[in-house]
């Protein structure tokens, strides 16, 4: 099976799935825990990283490559150096054993794990 060079892949990526959990006034809420931690070849979407740096507001997006995992779905936020992202499309090739990610960015983490 090929892969994504192991040398581009020098990014820690952590995968979070979605739990529905019972809230205190007995509503369903939805918060994120973490399913698996991966290496991954992560690069900015062509220009988000000039209009952030430039302050414009808004969310920089990324492309993330790692080997396929099962527990990575559509439904999944990803973080990234602290932050916190949505993935926007996803595609799988299992065959090659590549997965693309491109997410947008939602939030910092603030010291929760």
């Amino acid at each position: 099976k090929m892969s994504y060079p192991r040398g581009q892949m020098d990014k820690r990526v952590r995968i979070l799935a979605p739990v529905r959990r019972e809230s205190d006034y007995g509503q369903a809420e939805v918060q994120y825990e973490e399913v698996a931690c991966v290496w991954a070849w992560v690069t900015w979407v062509r220009g988000a990283r000039a209009m952030h740096h430039g302050q414009m507001d808004v969310y920089q997006s990324v492309m993330v490559r790692c080997d396929v995992n099962e527990k990575l779905t559509r439904f999944c936020r990803l973080e990234i150096d602290g932050r916190r992202y949505v993935i926007d499309s996803m595609h799988e090739d299992k065959g090659r054993n590549e997965c693309q990610v491109t997410a947008f960015e939602t939030e910092a983490v603030s010291g929760e794990r």
